[in-house]
């Protein structure tokens, strides 16, 4: 950091921890860094966990581009068995998309478990 340089590696939980910190402590060359680590870690297997965490610290700009990503690979994300894991306020979140891509039927599979 005193050299501004950042290198990232490392799973999504400790890029939402690590921007959770530089957010708190203003450090806005790391929240840029970490924003961009962040998009470029999301995928149909990590989505739901990366939303989950984004709401839980209220990273609403994260929870924002999560869901996005939810809502347009939505007949994927569903069959993820991070999906299961997801608090019911997410999963309300994101049943509640008019956008969602799936069928009514998969997202009633997919909350009934």
């Amino acid at each position: 950091m005193y050299y501004e340089a950042f290198e990232a590696n490392g799973d999504s939980i400790f890029a939402i921890a690590l921007k959770y910190a530089a957010t708190k402590y203003a450090v806005h060359l790391l929240v840029r860094a970490c924003v961009k680590w962040l998009d470029d870690l999301v995928t149909v297997e990590n989505v739901c966990d990366i939303f989950q965490q984004a709401q839980a610290l209220d990273e609403t700009d994260l929870s924002s581009k999560c869901l996005d990503f939810i809502t347009q690979n939505g007949r994927l994300v569903l069959q993820q068995l991070s999906f299961e894991n997801l608090s019911s306020y997410c999963v309300e979140l994101i049943i509640k998309q008019n956008e969602l891509c799936a069928k009514e039927e998969e997202v009633y599979e997919a909350v009934k478990g």
